[in-house]
């Protein structure tokens, strides 16, 4: 459940990840939620193994995006079911490969947290937006950057940090 309080219509993308509550989420489908209201939006699992609250009892945005390849992934998937009238992704499909990932980073997560794979790419990734020379990077490093944003050729000062 999606509740905006503001007097501004929020987008909310495909891909991005809501953190809190009882598991990290991820967003199937971009929607827009209207001022002042209130919906129900699809969402995917991308925590496997927590049912509980950790620190906050409602969801606030990550400061990263499920990786390019697994959205592709988790789209396909939904588009499979879409037909029998619901936007799910293939829920074990999205934590095989979060489990993959965590496993190619050396990274443990007794929650497979896909927030543990980011956190493992964390150096690398402020080295990206710092030099934005993108061929230094390999394929799965690629796959984390979803984007840059300029203004006027130069790079934003709004360029969102990782934690």
């Amino acid at each position: 459940m999606v509740m905006n309080r503001s007097d501004v219509i929020v987008l909310l993308s495909e891909g991005e990840i809501f953190k809190g509550a009882k598991q990290t989420r991820v967003v199937n489908t971009s929607v827009l939620v209207g001022s002042n209201s209130e919906i129900s939006i699809p969402v995917s699992c991308v925590e496997a193994n927590r049912w509980h609250y950790r620190e906050k009892e409602h969801f606030e945005p990550a400061v990263f995006m499920m990786p390019a390849e697994l959205r592709s992934k988790k789209v396909h998937s939904m588009l499979a079911n879409a037909p029998r009238g619901y936007f799910s992704g293939d829920q074990y499909m999205i934590w095989k490969d979060i489990q993959e990932r965590l496993s190619e980073d050396n990274a443990y997560s007794g929650t497979l947290s896909i927030e543990k794979h980011f956190l493992s790419k964390k150096e690398r990734l402020e080295e990206y937006v710092a030099n934005l020379d993108f061929k230094k990077f390999n394929k799965s490093e690629r796959d984390l950057i979803s984007g840059a944003v300029f203004l006027s050729g130069k790079k934003s000062n709004r360029t969102r940090r990782f934690r």
